[in-house]
């Protein structure tokens, strides 16, 4: 009986060190997976988004942006943040405007400002450029959010530029986000590379 009681014993802690061994490991595999998220998001598995409300906006935006090539419109199918869109080009010429699933739900007006923001980019070279975004200085950086920013503005207007950055950022980096499109404009100085 004393044995059986012994073995009982040893056999419980190997099952809690073994539970405990488990849930350490899927943590850290967890906080890989983040990190990893987090570096590389656009190599998230996605779903195409075919909303004729988005896809039109989307469409209203490349005309008057001048762009001829179709756009694919694609959301991760999951995400652990929000908040983030990219325009991207893969090595067959084909463009991505890539959202997070919560962009999905915003008005039509602040999508159409967001979209607006990622074609600028497009359209003034920066997904061209060849640089990574890991690549550039806090300036240059500064410098595309504002041209992309004011090419937004021209299309989608202030307004609608100004509700989208107020619901992802501080209302003071907005206040100079919106200043700094609003001198580009006026300068009349709009880099522009993608040709219509």
């Amino acid at each position: 009986m004393g044995n059986n009681s012994y073995q009982a014993l040893i056999f419980e802690k190997f099952c809690k060190t073994a539970a405990t061994c488990l849930f350490i490991l899927s943590l850290l595999l967890l906080w890989i997976f983040i990190v990893i998220a987090a570096i590389f998001p656009v190599s998230f598995p996605t779903k195409d988004i075919k909303s004729l409300q988005f896809l039109k906006t989307l469409n209203e935006i490349k005309l008057k942006a001048g762009i001829k090539e179709n756009i694919k419109l694609i959301a991760p199918i999951f995400c652990f943040y929000s908040g983030n869109a990219s325009v991207r080009r893969n090595s067959d010429g084909e463009i991505f405007l890539w959202l997070t699933p919560d962009m999905l739900f915003l008005p039509e007006d602040e999508f159409a400002a967001v979209a607006a923001h990622e074609l600028g980019h497009l359209v003034s070279g920066h997904v061209d450029d060849g640089k990574s975004p890991y690549e550039s200085n806090s300036e240059s950086i500064k410098r595309e959010q504002a041209e992309a920013d004011a090419w937004a503005m021209k299309w989608v207007g202030r307004k609608s530029l100004e509700k989208s950055l107020t619901r992802f950022y501080p209302k003071e980096m907005v206040k100079d986000r919106l200043a700094e499109a609003e001198k580009i404009l006026k300068s009349g100085k709009l880099p522009r590379f993608v040709s219509p």
